[in-house]
C-alpha cells in the first residue's frame, strides 16, 4: 500500500439476478456456518466435511444446493502489478482481476446423493469469471471449475470412509476460502500460499472419527494421489506426469468442549518434478528436479455469536541440483499465518438477522531463486494485510458483506493495491 492523503471509499449497489430453482429435496431454512459442526438425531456429529460439506443433505437420495454472488470491488491503482507474495495462479479468483473498480459474479452448484446407507456421491461445481478475461465460455469469460466429483463408501460406518475422483486436498481449513458465499472476506489469504494454491487432488482419500467420551473426538483424512509439479494451479494435471505420488492429511482434535473448538494437524509430502527442463532459466524453480512437504496447524473456535478461525503454514519445496550446468539450488520456503474474528450482533428481526463486524490478519513469507554471481541463491520477501468489514446478516441464507483490505508489502517496492469488496450473497 502506497501511503495517500485518501481513502476512497465507493458506494455501490449490487444487482443480483433472482435465482429459481425447483428443487427435488425439500430443504431447511438455515445452514451452519463454516465453523459449526452438523447436529443429527440430537447428537453431535464430529466427522470431517468437506469445505462444501454443509451443502451436502447425506440423508437424501438426491440434494442440490448452492450459491449465487454478486461482487463489486473498487479501484486498486496497482492490484494487477508483479508481487513475489500475491497469490499463485488462479490468484483471487473471486473478485475482478483489474486495477479499476468492477462488478463481477460466481456461482457454485453442489449435488449429492445418499443411494444407499453405506454409498454416496458428491460433485460441487463453480461458475467464475475467468481472471484473464478469455474463459471458454460466454461473454467475458466463463470458467467451470469441478472441485469435487467423488463417489463414497463407508467400509465400516464412522471408522473408515473410502473416496475416489477429484477432490480438495484435504490440508487444513484454508480451501473453504474459495467457496464465495462461506468465506468471510473477499479475498483469498495470503496466507494460504504457503500451500499449493486451489490444490485438488485426482486420487483416493480416507476419513473416519473415533469419539472418545462426553465432548471429546478425533476424526482423521488423508489422500494418496497424483500430486502437482508446482505451487498455483498451473501445476495441476488430468493425468500424473511423473510416477512420484502425494500424501496428504489432517488429523482434527475436539478436546472436550464439543463442537465449540476442533484444533487441527495437517501434513503434505511428494514429489512435484522428476526432470531438469534445461530451457528454462537457472532462476526459474521449474527448471528443477524437486520435491515438497509442508505441515501445518488449525483452529476454529465458538461461544455463542462469536467465532474464531485460523491456521499456521509452514512448507517446503526442495530442488535437486542441475549437474548440466553444475548448479546446486537452494530449497525455498512458504510460511504463512492467518487468524480472523467475527461477532453477530443479534436483532432477531423475521428480514433482519443482525449485524456481523469482522477483522482479520494474515502474513506470508515466501523464498524466490535470485542470481548470486554466477551461483543461485534465494531472497526473501513478506507481505501482510489487515482486512476489516461489516456484513449486514438478513437471514441465514442471504448477507450483504463489506471488507476494506489493506496490504503492507516488505522487502519490496510498496504497492498501491489496497482495495474495498462488497459482495450480495444469496443461497439456497
Amino acid at each position: 500500500m502506497k501511503t495517500t492523503n485518501q481513502f476512497k471509499f465507493q458506494l455501490i449497489f449490487l444487482i443480483l439476478v433472482v435465482f429459481t430453482f425447483s428443487n427435488i429435496q425439500a430443504q431447511d431454512d438455515s445452514f451452519d456456518d463454516e465453523f459449526d459442526v452438523s447436529i443429527s438425531d440430537g447428537k453431535t456429529d464430529y466427522s470431517w466435511k468437506t469445505p462444501a460439506g454443509r451443502y451436502l443433505v447425506s440423508s437424501s437420495f438426491f440434494s442440490l444446493h448452492g450459491y449465487v454472488n454478486g461482487v463489486y470491488a473498487s479501484k486498486s491503482d496497482e492490484w494487477t502489478s508483479p508481487d513475489p507474495t500475491q497469490l499463485g495462479a488462479p490468484g483471487q479468483l473471486l473478485v475482478p482481476n483489474t486495477n479499476k473498480s468492477s462488478f463481477q459474479y460466481d456461482f457454485a452448484l453442489i449435488f449429492g446423493s445418499e443411494i444407499n446407507e453405506r454409498t454416496r456421491l458428491a460433485l460441487e461445481t463453480h461458475y467464475v469469471a475467468d481472471p484473464s478475461n478469455t474463459g471458454a465460455a460466454g461473454p467475458g469469460g466463463v470458467t467451470l471449475a469441478v472441485t469435487e466429483a467423488t463417489g463414497s463408501y463407508d467400509i465400516i460406518p464412522e471408522f473408515l470412509t473410502i473416496s475416489g475422483g477429484i477432490f480438495w486436498s484435504p490440508f487444513g481449513i484454508i480451501n473453504a476460502d474459495w467457496l464465495g458465499a462461506q468465506n468471510n472476506f473477499a479475498l483469498i489469504p495470503r496466507a494460504s500460499g504457503a500451500y499449493p494454491v486451489h490444490y485438488n487432488e485426482r486420487g483416493i482419500r480416507f476419513n473416519g472419527l473415533f469419539e472418545l467420551g462426553e465432548g471429546a473426538a478425533i476424526n482423521y483424512v488423508f489422500s494418496f494421489g497424483n500430486g502437482l509439479s508446482s505451487f498455483d494451479i498451473n501445476g495441476q494435471s488430468a493425468f500424473d506426469t511423473n510416477n512420484g505420488k502425494t500424501i496428504t492429511g489432517r488429523i482434527g482434535i475436539f478436546p472436550g468442549m464439543g463442537d465449540k473448538l476442533d484444533i487441527g494437524l495437517s501434513f503434505m509430502s511428494g514429489d512435484l518434478r522428476d526432470e531438469t527442463t534445461s530451457g528454462l532459466t537457472l532462476i526459474d524453480p521449474l527448471r528443477y528436479r524437486a520435491s515438497a512437504s509442508a505441515f501445518g496447524a488449525d483452529a476454529t473456535y465458538k461461544s455463542g455469536d462469536f467465532k474464531f478461525r485460523g491456521y499456521f503454514i509452514k512448507s517446503k519445496e526442495d530442488l535437486s541440483s542441475d549437474v548440466t550446468v553444475n548448479i546446486v539450488p537452494p530449497g525455498l520456503e512458504r510460511t504463512g499465518y492467518m487468524a480472523e474474528v467475527i461477532y453477530l450482533i443479534n436483532v432477531g428481526d423475521k428480514y433482519f438477522k443482525g449485524v456481523q463486524p469482522k477483522l482479520r490478519y494474515d502474513k506470508i513469507e515466501v523464498d524466490q531463486l535470485s542470481a548470486v554471481g554466477a551461483a543461485v541463491g534465494k531472497s526473501t520477501y513478506d507481505s501482510s494485510t489487515i482486512s476489516a468489514g461489516l456484513d449486514l446478516v438478513m437471514s441465514d441464507t442471504f448477507r450483504f458483506s463489506f471488507d476494506y483490505n489493506k496490504s503492507t508489502e516488505n522487502g519490496q517496492t510498496e504497492l498501491d493495491n489496497d482495495r474495498f469488496v462488497g459482495k450480495i450473497i444469496a443461497q439456497f
